[in-house]
């Protein structure tokens, strides 16, 4: 059995609360996600990840290659009646099998359809960036609360155990008062994929692996920047950055004082790390921010350095079960429409920094 959006009552500011009917447990009734574009993400971590999970399950499917959604149907047993397209998508809302949308397309249409998916009654889940502006992010918000859903972003990286413990030892001061930041990642792009329109994309490296530095900076130091500046490298002529910045070394500066460095490119691999810097020692993390074998460690001046192995998962999985229970339950998501755009304005302050050759108060 499983619990349909009739199962639920809606609550005011937007929460959704379990029915005072009796239910069946949770286990028994996992809400139905819909993917929406079935690129390399959707087919190689999200399929996967929705299999291991309790509370979710995949039900439907919308992509513009026909082919291709009805063969992943097949492998992962959703019945061909659940497949959509692009011109169909507005019939999910007739879809009673279908609880959550979770979009996986290009940054640039995020908007569109979370608007979309919210107006045809289902919750939204959206990977990052939120969407390319500010405003975009806002029109998202609004359109989740007005429709009273639910709204969260995939940060993958705020489910993941060793960033949770970093952030953990952050606050309980096992290295005393946080002075510094460093982070890395970025890799070489190829030419002709949509990353490098800008439309599409709203941005270079910073807007796809730069975020992860960001992100995991102000989730782990539980703070928020007063001031960011940005750099941006000449593209040198290179044709894949015609229209989308080839890298860009940005500063975030704290309220405590902690100041972060960080470097990001579509042009080489510049590191995939995250390095925090305390009066009485130092938490590191390296691999940071891929989607496993991430390493996390700590040490104190005159010690050797302390390795931890918190338990790890599939981030994807955690994720998605955690946005599932909060639907569920009736609690607000760790990731929310807020938080994404509070990632976009800083981005966007970061371009502004670049473009104006100065800092910028945040």
């Amino acid at each position: 059995m499983r619990m349909s959006r009739r199962g639920f009552l809606v609550a005011s500011g937007g929460l959704v609360l379990a029915s005072a009917l009796p239910t069946p447990a949770a286990e028994d009734r996992p809400l139905g996600w819909a993917l929406v574009g079935l690129g390399s993400l959707s087919i190689n971590q999200l399929m996967p990840a929705l299999i291991k999970t309790k509370s979710a399950k995949l039900v439907a499917l919308v992509s513009g290659h026909p082919d291709k959604a009805h063969r992943l149907a097949g492998q992962y047993n959703v019945d061909p009646a659940h497949i959509y397209n692009y011109e169909t998508f507005d019939k999910i809302k007739d879809d009673a099998d279908v609880d959550v949308v979770y979009i996986v397309l290009p940054n640039g249409m995020h908007a569109e359809y979370a608007v979309r998916a919210a107006k045809a009654g289902k919750h939204v889940f959206s990977e990052k960036p939120m969407a390319n502006t500010v405003e975009q992010c806002q029109q998202m918000i609004d359109a989740c609360k007005e429709a009273k859903k639910l709204l969260g972003i995939g940060y993958r990286m705020q489910y993941e155990p060793h960033l949770i413990e970093a952030k953990r030892l952050v606050k309980d001061g096992a290295i005393g008062k946080v002075k510094s930041v460093k982070s890395e990642f970025g890799f070489s792009i190829p030419a002709g994929v949509w990353r490098l329109d800008k439309k599409l994309a709203g941005g270079g490296p910073l807007m796809d692996v730069g975020i992860y530095c960001l992100n995991s900076t102000r989730f782990a130091l539980g703070e928020e920047p007063v001031e960011v500046s940005a750099t941006i490298p000449d593209a040198n002529g290179d044709p894949r950055f015609k229209e989308v910045e080839p890298a860009m070394d940005f500063t975030l500066t704290f309220p405590s004082g902690a100041i972060a460095e960080c470097k990001t490119s579509y042009r080489e691999f510049v590191g995939n790390r995250l390095r925090i810097e305390g009066d009485n020692g130092n938490i590191h993390m390296e691999p940071a921010f891929s989607y496993g074998g991430l390493m996390l460690g700590v040490q104190h001046p005159g010690q050797r350095p302390q390795t931890f192995t918190p338990k790890a998962g599939d981030q994807f999985a955690a994720e998605i079960e955690d946005f599932s229970r909060c639907i569920i339950e009736g609690k607000p998501t760790r990731t929310p429409g807020e938080e994404g755009q509070r990632d976009v304005r800083i981005m966007q302050a970061l371009y502004e920094s670049a473009a104006q050759k100065k800092p910028m108060k945040l």
